[in-house]
């Protein structure tokens, strides 16, 4: 598939501001944020294996470091997939879009870190409610 012509193709963040003090990357704006967390991955790892309903928002990973592979699929109420697989190599300072009914998985090529940004709360309470499980890669043990 052309990653250019999908609209939540990944986009690598440009640095917004360098001089002598470092370097400054505007990440998101423009979206409310109701949790944010620092997700690591080791070498092999799979993680997501789900999707989030109207209930959850979008959801943004950041790539700090490492290499990801991504796989996005589109999911109707019913839980069925509603379109193809979208794969995706994500490098540092990748940012993807999730928009919600959007299953997501995501394997580490190499130890990982990233940033998951998200428009909705992550309390406990709240859990099955903006979680539905949803595999698109097998776990490997």
């Amino acid at each position: 598939m052309d990653q250019e012509a999908v609209s939540n193709a990944p986009t690598v963040i440009a640095p917004a501001f360098v001089d002598y003090r470092g370097v400054i990357t505007n990440v998101l704006s423009g979206h409310p944020v109701r949790h944010v967390a620092l997700i690591t991955c080791e070498k092999g790892v799979i993680r997501g294996n789900h999707y989030h309903p109207d209930a959850g928002g979008t959801q943004w990973l950041y790539l700090l470091s490492g290499r990801l592979e991504a796989i996005l699929c589109p999911v109707m109420a019913d839980g069925e997939a509603d379109g193809d697989r979208d794969n995706w190599h994500l490098t540092p300072n990748t940012l993807l879009m999730i928009p919600p009914w959007t299953a997501h998985a995501f394997r580490a090529v190499e130890k990982s870190v990233f940033i998951a940004i998200d428009e909705y709360s992550h309390a406990p309470e709240r859990y099955a409610e903006v979680t539905v499980p949803y595999v698109l890669l097998p776990q490997m043990e």
